[in-house]
């Protein structure tokens, strides 16, 4: 099952084993962006600021785990991380905690102005 337009030579498919698209990782890459920065509407500037200092952290230990992946899975089974399956994993990771980190620090900032 997947997200397919037919021109007249092949078939093209987003997240379908036929002829998975060049433009996949794109995909995925807004998906994520899209979900942060619909998030990030929503919270104080104060917040905003002190996850853009997450970022950068992340983003290196992202790089840094997706170069160590192999490219293919190894093993008998053939099953393993591999590089496509790093990224994704750390992108829909990042989302969590992003989710994680906004919650949280609203809620402590929400305590502090009570007192």
């Amino acid at each position: 099952m997947g997200f397919c337009t037919i021109s007249e030579d092949q078939r093209y498919c987003f997240r379908n084993e036929i002829v998975p698209l060049n433009n996949e990782y794109v995909a995925y890459v807004m998906i994520v962006l899209f979900l942060t920065i619909l998030i990030t509407f929503f919270i104080s500037d104060k917040i905003f600021k002190k996850w853009l200092i997450f970022i950068p952290f992340y983003l290196l230990l992202t790089a840094f785990l997706v170069y160590k992946a192999p490219v293919y899975a190894g093993g008998a089974l053939g099953v393993g991380p591999t590089k496509e399956l790093v990224s994704v994993w750390m992108g829909i990771l990042f989302v969590i905690i992003s989710i994680i980190m906004f919650i949280w620090m609203t809620i402590k900032e929400k305590k502090q102005k009570n007192k």
